[in-house]
């Protein structure tokens, strides 16, 4: 069977139905997270690892999961780890501003 001719198309439904059940913490909203990167929507992205950041184990799963790569350098990404305490755990050191 071929793939959908639009393959973001069932990615932005999920997202939409994370969304709306309104439980944004854990592992739905990693879920989110993660289907907001696989459609190259990173602040989305960001915005939903925000609100997951007071369970510090989904962060350190997006430091090291592949679709979160594009994150792994940006200021508001490592400071996201610093807030949650894994910082200077994953670098050895405080990241530069």
């Amino acid at each position: 069977q071929s793939p959908p001719r639009d393959w973001r198309a069932p990615l932005v439904r999920k997202l939409a139905e994370l969304a709306e059940r309104g439980r944004r913490r854990g592992m739905r909203g990693f879920e989110a997270a993660l289907v907001s990167m696989l459609l190259d929507r990173h602040e989305e992205a960001l915005g939903w690892l925000r609100l997951v950041d007071t369970e510090g184990s989904w962060i350190l799963v997006a430091q090291y999961y592949p679709a979160f790569e594009p994150l792994r350098h940006r200021a508001d990404f490592t400071a996201l780890l610093d807030r949650v305490g894994f910082g200077q755990l994953l670098t050895g050191g405080a990241h530069e501003p």
